[in-house]
This record gives structure tokens, sequence and C-alpha cells, in this order.
């Protein structure tokens, strides 16, 4: 394969988009949904009992005109659709649009002198509204199984026939979704009945409530970033080109073993929550798609190590804040919490948000627990913490800041760390 332009691809990309006033994470997210359409199925990490697959559904969300939602994301999709023979989405998603066109993309590559099918769609909406109108239903079951990449192995196909009508075989079924949203159509569009559901439970909601730190009233021309898209473009290409399974290394699979065990029993487990049950359960495997992505941008060797898993982690933790906040304004929201009397939050949820995020503020904790009358519970929890020895408190202009002391048997999946 031919020499890279960029030793960082990511790092290069926010470079290159850098003179567009939406914020780093929008841009971010955009490129980490444009690479995982550029992987399709031809990168994987087998998982014994099923493959995993780098695709994502990622939607940006924000206020309508001062996020830029759509112009920054077209950045993106811009060298996506320069690559050859990609297959796109083309109409409203409906369960039999949706079926039609993942037919119709069937391509196939070589692995191992073998030949692969695969039938790899990507769906980009600007606005969420024209392409999920109405998604609940069938559709949504679809949508679970094309993101899951059901049936792994391309030579069982997944079938569906209608009456009086031929089978429809589709071999290798991949989905991404990129779209773009306002808050109050979320909400509006996706009820809190519905965060259970196996479709939500497999999305990223970057939610963007600030807006850009700069406002660019005027783009500068920059001949050097000018001189990057074709750059970029040449090494989207190379990723595009990359094919293979995953390996992963023995301290990767020791630092997710010991993150993943934590993870189940002490955030999981004691969730009180069902919204995000579902999510904070398909966890593991969100963070090792990125995991893979981050590796392929960096090497071509196809390894994972535990550098690109601290850099997922963080990546998704920044994510996570603005998604959970992002639901609690929901009318019905206490509809969902427990009985009085019971704790709305465990104290092992609030030690992990702290050990991520640390210093974190009272009010930061009340936000993200989505404490609004009563904080009994939340305060319950951090004076066990600080009992425990797990935490620290002090005043920071007249607000209680929280740090985190230990346990130190499970590292934190932001830790700094590394490539070999």
């Amino acid at each position: 394969m031919q020499k890279r332009n960029f030793k960082d691809f990511i790092e290069a990309y926010l470079e290159y988009s850098s003179g567009h006033e939406a914020t780093r994470k929008i841009h971010l997210w955009t490129i980490l949904s444009v690479l995982a359409g550029a992987m399709e199925r031809k990168v994987w990490m087998d998982r014994v009992y099923y493959t995993l697959f780098p695709n994502l559904y990622v939607f940006i969300i924000g206020k309508s005109g001062l996020i830029k939602k759509s112009t920054s994301t077209s950045i993106g999709m811009d060298l996506l659709r320069e690559l050859p023979d990609m297959k796109f989405m083309s109409e409203r998603l409906t369960a039999a649009s949706l079926i039609d066109q993942m037919h119709r993309a069937k391509k196939n590559f070589d692995w191992k002198e073998e030949v692969v099918s695969q039938s790899p769609l990507y769906a980009y909406a600007s606005e969420l509204l024209v392409l999920m109108n109405e998604v609940y239903g069938q559709t949504t079951e679809l949508l679970t199984t094309f993101y899951d990449c059901q049936p792994n192995d391309s030579t069982k196909p997944w079938v569906y026939k209608a009456r009086h009508q031929e089978a429809v075989k589709i071999h290798g079924p991949c989905l991404n979704i990129l779209g773009c949203s306002t808050e109050s159509w979320l909400r509006k569009c996706i009820p809190v009945s519905e965060m259970e559901g196996g479709f939500t439970a497999r999305a990223v909601f970057v939610v963007e409530s600030d807006g850009p730190d700069e406002f660019i009233a005027w783009p500068k021309k920059d001949s050097k970033r000018a001189a990057m898209k074709g750059a970029l473009i040449d090494d989207l290409m190379h990723i595009y080109e990359m094919t293979g399974e995953v390996q992963v290394t023995q301290p990767m699979k020791k630092e997710f073993s010991e993150w993943y065990n934590y993870h189940m029993k002490h955030i999981v487990k004691p969730n009180k929550d069902p919204r995000f049950t579902g999510y904070l359960a398909r966890k593991g495997d969100l963070l090792l798609k990125l995991s893979m992505i981050r590796s392929v941008t960096l090497r071509d060797d196809l390894i994972v190590t535990p550098a690109h898993f601290n850099w997922a982690g963080e990546v998704l933790n920044e994510a996570e804040a603005g998604m959970f906040k992002a639901f609690k304004k929901e009318g019905n929201i206490t509809e969902m919490r427990p009985p009085v009397g019971k704790p709305i939050v465990s104290t092992f949820e609030v030690q992990d948000y702290i050990r991520v995020k640390e210093p974190v503020s009272r009010q930061d904790l009340a936000d993200y627990f989505v404490i609004e009358r009563n904080d009994q519970a939340l305060s319950i929890a951090l004076a066990d913490l600080v009992s425990m020895n797990y935490i620290s408190v002090r005043d920071d202009e007249s607000e209680q800041v929280f740090v985190y002391k230990g346990p130190t048997t499970v590292k934190k999946a932001t830790d700094p760390d590394s490539l070999p």
C-alpha cells in the first residue's frame, strides 16, 4: 500500500476543518462516521460468538443555525463521496426503501484468496426529519439488524419475502447513519418509551449545546487547507482499501477486561434508568468499534492497542455527557424515575463519572444525573464516596468540587498511553 500523507488522519482532518466555526466535537464525530463508512465490512473483529464491524449510527444534535450541523457534516461527506463505488441511501428511510437499496448495494472484496460479499450502505441526512420522519415498528427492527450486520456470515444472506413477491437476499448487510437534528425534534421523534429499544441503544447522540467558541463571519481562504483536501482523500482511499481481521494485543485484552468487568458490575447492573440500560450494556462493543477506527487512522497492521481504547473512551465519555443530559428535558421523564424512597442514582455511577471527568462540580453532577428537585440520593452517594476515601471535596469559588482518589485497581479509560 502507498505511504500515507498524514501520521494521524483524524488530527489532520480536524486541522483541515478548523477554519469552519462548528465545534471540534462535531467535526470529530463527523469524521468518525466517515471513516466507519469507508471501512464497511472489510475490517472486522472476531468476538467468537459474533463478528464486530466498525459501522456507527451518529446523530449530531444542536440548535438550528447556531451549531452549523449541516455545513460541518458536509465537509466530511465531500471526502467520502470521492471514494469509488460507495453506496448512499437516497430516499426517505422506510422499511421497503432500506431493503431495496441494501439489496442493490451488494459488492465484493478479496481477502486471503477468497471473494467476500458485502452490502454496505451509508445514510446521510442534513435534516433527520426528512430521513426518519417515522421509523418505529418494522423499520427499527431493520435498523437494529443492519447495525449488527446480521447475518455476520456473508455466505448466509438475510432474506425478506413479501407476499406474492420473489425473496430478496442481502449478503453481508452493513449500515452507517450520519444525521443532524435539533433537541426538540429528537425528543419528539424518539419518545422516552422508545429509548429502551434496540435502535436508540445503538446510536451515539452527539449533543452540542454551547455553540462555537468563535464566530467566523468570513471564512478565510487558506492555501494549506486547500492542498490538504486532496491529501486527505488519498489517505481516506488508503483506509478504504484496507482489508482484514483486527488483532488485539494482550495488554489491550487486559485493559478491556478490567474496564468491562468494572463497567458491567458497577455501572450497568445498578443502573436505575431504563432509558440507558441498553446503551450502557452495549458500550463495550461501541468502544471496540471506535478503537478499530482509531487504529486504522494511525497504522496499517490492523492491531488494536490500549492507546486506541483509551482514546476511544475519552471521545465517547465527552459525547455521553451531552447525550444523557439532552433527554432529561423530556416532559414525562418523572415517569421513568424509581418510586419515592429509592435511590435515583447509584454510588458507583457517581464514582465512575467523577473518575472520568474530574474535577467535577456539584452542579455538573446534578445536571448529569438529572437531579431537578430532590438531590438527596446524590448527597448520600457523595457522602458514601467521601467516607470510603474514594473522592475528595474542596470549595472552589463558593462551589463544591469533587476529585477522584480511588480505588486504584481499575485504570481510567482516559489515561494516556503511547503506541508500542
